[in-house]
């Protein structure tokens, strides 16, 4: 079954409502069919990571920044909606995502200019993003929510885990780098 005129109608107004850019993408081949970007920025390339959360309509991706990127499966396509963000980084914990990012890609994009993107992007919290999955569910008659929203909380508490094991990591070899200089100008005292 192929999408109609009316199916790109209410992929338009997710483009809108959502703010942020919505490819329609062949689903054998990811051709881009059609794309809804208006003003909103996006990087120069991605490698995506799949996460699949079940084996059904919805799959996510995330990109070099860890951004996520919400795919549906409909008709004979994918809607592939983002990126938005799924808790907040300040910046000074930007760095420990910049850090993360393969060698190549640091090559190609500077920090600040992940930062500029980065930050840009909409913060959308669990639970809205479960209200997505509803509203997706009822624009193109489908069951979405209930599938999914025990692996979503347990994405997210991965991710989180992940930035904050790392955070810590970092603080703590900071603090026995000043424990040892520390002891040094005690000795030297």
């Amino acid at each position: 079954m192929r999408i109609n005129e009316q199916d790109l109608k209410k992929i338009k107004a997710l483009h809108v409502a959502l703010k942020m850019p919505v490819w329609v993408l062949d689903e054998k081949t990811n051709e881009i069919l059609k794309s809804y970007t208006s003003i909103y920025k996006y990087p120069i390339s991605y490698e995506f990571k799949k996460r699949i959360i079940a084996q059904n309509a919805v799959e996510f991706y995330s990109g070099i920044l860890n951004e996520i990127f919400l795919c549906l499966k409909y008709k004979n396509v994918k809607i592939v909606m983002g990126a938005f963000r799924i808790n907040n980084v300040s910046r000074k914990t930007f760095s420990l995502v910049y850090n993360n990012m393969t060698e190549k890609n640091k090559k190609m994009l500077k920090e600040e200019e992940c930062w500029e993107y980065y930050s840009t992007l909409p913060v959308y919290p669990l639970g809205d993003i479960r209200d997505y999955l509803s509203l997706l569910g009822f624009l193109f008659d489908m069951e979405l929510e209930d599938g999914y929203s025990a692996e979503l909380h347990k994405q997210v508490e991965e991710n989180q885990l992940e930035l904050k094991n790392h955070f810590l990591k970092e603080n703590f070899t900071i603090h026995l780098e000043l424990s040892a200089i520390l002891f040094i100008m005690k000795i030297k005292l």
